[in-house]
């Protein structure tokens, strides 16, 4: 209760974001998108249940293993998580730059995977604009 009094005799400013230097004009960003009629923006990708630096370690790993077996068994939403990711270093592997494979090695963990998407990879997905990946279905449990 003392906090809440407290930012109440602030004129509420702690706790709509006026103390962070953003001013009383955009104090509740509710009041104003309410106004304009937009909707405040959702995240846009599944948690899968970890952490931050856990989910990222996993998906890149998967998309390494992806990489170098062309296939890989895994769950829908991880799958589905996986797909931006896998299509942006066939699109790094496409480019063929010296930036783009930096890039490409900042993100791929073996010098094998590397290798296949700039070579085998770029060349077969040479003529694609996008799309290069897709999750494909399983058969259902015995």
């Amino acid at each position: 209760r003392a906090e809440h009094r407290g930012a109440a005799s602030r004129g509420g400013a702690a706790r709509f974001g006026a103390a962070r230097g953003r001013g009383k004009a955009s104090a509740c960003w509710r009041r104003s998108c309410e106004e304009e009629g937009a909707e405040r923006m959702r995240g846009s990708h599944r948690k899968l249940g970890r952490k931050a630096s856990h989910r990222m370690a996993m998906l890149r790993t998967m998309v390494n293993q992806l990489i170098q077996h062309q296939r890989i068994r895994t769950t829908l939403a991880k799958a589905k998580e996986i797909k931006p990711l896998a299509d942006k270093m066939v699109t790094l592997g496409k480019r063929g730059t010296l930036d783009a494979r930096r890039k490409a090695v900042a993100f791929l963990r073996t010098d094998d995977a590397l290798h296949k998407v700039f070579t085998t990879m770029a060349e077969r997905y040479k003529l694609r604009n996008g799309g290069d990946t897709r999750p494909g279905g399983l058969p259902g449990r015995q």
